[in-house]
């Protein structure tokens, strides 16, 4: 199924939008572990960690180049914790069901490690692709190569589930605003709600796509207010150093 949908018009559309994203989220990244799940394995070659996994869960067999392949679900990572500098996932909540979507989320937040990045693309249930796939499914003909379970997560949805974790998002990506459509009469169409939905309704593409950054526990400044003795007692009392200290210390 996923095979078709890739060979499709917008299946091309789709694969080259990913893999555009793909190439500025891996900027920056830094580690040794990179961790693939779901689909567009070749994007790895992005990453520039030395050590990658792919996870492939009900998806065809696939090959990463330079990595190891392993065969599991995603609520059962084979790796220790903290163990990944940057987790890619491409449409691999897409394939899950309802019960194993918050199990994948604290599997991923167990092996990530702090400050670690997350990069997520998902379809858009707002999105007319998602529409046509539901209207699709009452004549069971589903437009999306997705389970016929599966409800689809919104941006907002994810942000919820990940509210529990310490993974904070840096940056949010919505794109592909073209017609659930593999004709090829509608190209100026698209090419003008393309132009107009990233301006106007940028909720109602057809993906989205997250850069997402694990923090961990700290110390925050309150900047609500003021800081003084009388409030903290502890405040430190440093006095500048004297310039003559200054110049004595450089001869």
């Amino acid at each position: 199924m996923w095979n078709q949908w890739q060979n499709s018009v917008l299946g091309n559309i789709w694969s080259d939008y990913i893999t555009d994203f793909v190439k500025h989220a891996s900027l920056c990244t830094i580690g040794n572990n990179f961790l693939h799940m779901g689909l567009l394995p070749n994007t790895a070659k992005f990453f520039p960690q030395k050590y990658k996994f792919s996870i492939q869960n009900n998806y065809p067999s696939v090959k990463i180049s330079g990595g190891i392949v392993l065969n599991t679900h995603y609520y059962t990572l084979p790796f220790e914790n903290e163990s990944m500098d940057c987790i890619l996932s491409i449409h691999s909540f897409d394939q899950l069901e309802q019960h194993e979507i918050q199990p994948s989320i604290q599997e991923i937040n167990r092996v990530l490690k702090p400050h670690g990045k997350l990069i997520i693309v998902n379809f858009n249930p707002y999105g007319l692709w998602y529409m046509r796939h539901r209207a699709g499914k009452l004549f069971k003909h589903a437009f999306l190569p997705l389970k016929p379970k599966h409800s689809g997560i919104s941006y907002y949805n994810f942000q919820d589930l990940l509210s529990e974790t310490g993974i904070r998002l840096q940056q949010a990506q919505f794109g592909i605003y073209d017609l659930p459509s593999n004709s090829k009469n509608y190209k100026s169409i698209n090419e003008n709600l393309n132009k107009m939905g990233n301006r106007w309704w940028p909720n109602l593409s057809n993906i989205y796509s997250l850069i997402m950054i694990k923090h961990v526990q700290g110390m925050y400044l309150n900047t609500e207010k003021e800081i003084t003795k009388e409030s903290y007692p502890y405040t430190l009392n440093i006095q500048p150093t004297p310039k003559k200290a200054l110049y004595n210390n450089h001869t």
